[in-house]
């Protein structure tokens, strides 16, 4: 009846609303938290400064410009250091913990999610970048439709990482791939499986500082979500000096970007920093992920995309006087290095790079091999593979 009055209604609305989350206050359909300090239950409908109004049917003539009677009584009796603003970790007691309750978990659903790590004793060692592999195991007695690809770093995918004390974090992957849908059958007892680089993403290194994290996964289907059983790991404190010197550099975005993406030609710091790594510690699983990310990009021709150092008007790259250029590629550097990183001792390299991406990476280059006309070689890399990609 009064528009002139919607706006200032709507930030005045929206000013306390985000002050409530300041105090640890979840939104009205988010009381779902870890250890809550009391049992606030979920209400989508609730008239509350916590709720969106446009989720509500007839919202503003019934709503009283409050929190509700549960909400008040956490803002006002809650221990401190539960509501004071910066002292607890988002949702810590109180509503979400983790961003992982988007919508009913299924109770009787035909799939499970596992997060499954290299090794029994999960345990890392300092530097050591960390790849978990997602399986979603057809648990029912019938055969299930399902896309390959939907595992895959998709919307429908929620990882976070949670160190034992600090912040938990929702791993944000450097890029999120498009697929097109491609339904294939899985039989009783079947898995799908995929590679997770969780050490790191654009938010920046989630699995670097020693100490335990614990990481939850959930999957949303069109039967519902899939929570996974969380899986607790361990990375190790630094042995020497010269772990101690490279964290310093190692933990950067640059580096991230260049083992996530299996190498760079133009990230040049990137690249000295995996050099050296591979001769600081040579006999450290760090060495072997540094080679396989040197020895990727040398295995063919590839093209770069030059522009002119400084600032440069913003025009067209042709006008910046940007061009391409061909980078050669190495074959002999790239064999030696790839097979230091995936041969040299195929069960350390198993254990490291996960059982799933060392089938990828060995097949990739077993494929390169052949090509190249060295059959034999090719056959050697190929020998001893682990299971195919869709069994268990």
């Amino acid at each position: 009846m009064f528009p002139e009055l919607w706006l200032p209604r709507r930030r005045f609305f929206t000013a306390i609303h985000e002050i409530g989350h300041c105090f640890n206050l979840g939104h009205s359909w988010e009381k779902h938290g870890a250890n809550p300090w009391i049992s606030l239950a979920p209400d989508d409908q609730a008239l509350s400064i916590t709720n969106y109004p446009e989720r509500v049917a007839n919202f503003w003539p019934n709503f009283k410009y409050r929190f509700t009677d549960q909400e008040l009584y956490f803002l006002r009796h809650a221990p401190a250091e539960f509501v004071e603003m910066g002292d607890e970790a988002w949702g810590e007691n109180h509503g979400d913990r983790v961003p992982l309750q988007r919508g009913p978990v299924g109770t009787k659903h035909p799939f499970t999610l596992e997060i499954v790590a290299s090794r029994p004793r999960r345990l890392f060692e300092f530097l050591e970048p960390i790849t978990l592999e997602l399986k979603l195991t057809n648990q029912s007695g019938h055969p299930q439709f399902v896309d390959p690809a939907t595992l895959n770093e998709l919307h429908a995918l929620t990882l976070v990482v949670a160190p034992h004390r600090g912040l938990a974090k929702e791993w944000l992957p450097y890029a999120r791939r498009c697929y097109f849908a491609d339904l294939r059958i899985l039989q009783p007892g079947e898995s799908l499986r995929t590679p997770i680089f969780a050490s790191a993403g654009v938010s920046g290194w989630y699995l670097a500082e020693p100490g335990a994290y614990t990481i939850h996964a959930r999957l949303e289907t069109p039967g519902g979500g899939i929570l996974a059983q969380p899986l607790t790991l361990r990375v190790a404190a630094p042995r020497s000096w010269d772990e101690e010197y490279l964290a310093q550099d190692f933990f950067t975005d640059d580096v991230g970007r260049t083992l996530a993406f299996g190498g760079t030609h133009v990230m040049n710091g990137a690249l000295n920093m995996l050099r050296e790594s591979t001769d600081r510690c040579k006999d450290k699983a760090v060495a072997r992920h540094a080679m396989l990310a040197l020895g990727l990009p040398l295995m063919r021709d590839t093209r770069v995309l030059r522009l002119p150092q400084g600032q440069v008007p913003m025009s067209s790259v042709a006008a910046d006087g940007g061009k391409f250029e061909v980078i050669p590629a190495r074959p002999d550097e790239a064999r030696r290095k790839l097979h230091l990183a995936l041969l040299s001792d195929r069960a350390k390299a198993v254990e490291t790079f996960g059982h799933f991406a060392y089938e990828r990476h060995i097949g990739m280059y077993a494929d390169w091999l052949h090509h190249s006309g060295d059959t034999s070689a090719a056959a050697e890399a190929r020998a001893g593979m682990p299971n195919g990609p869709y069994t268990k």
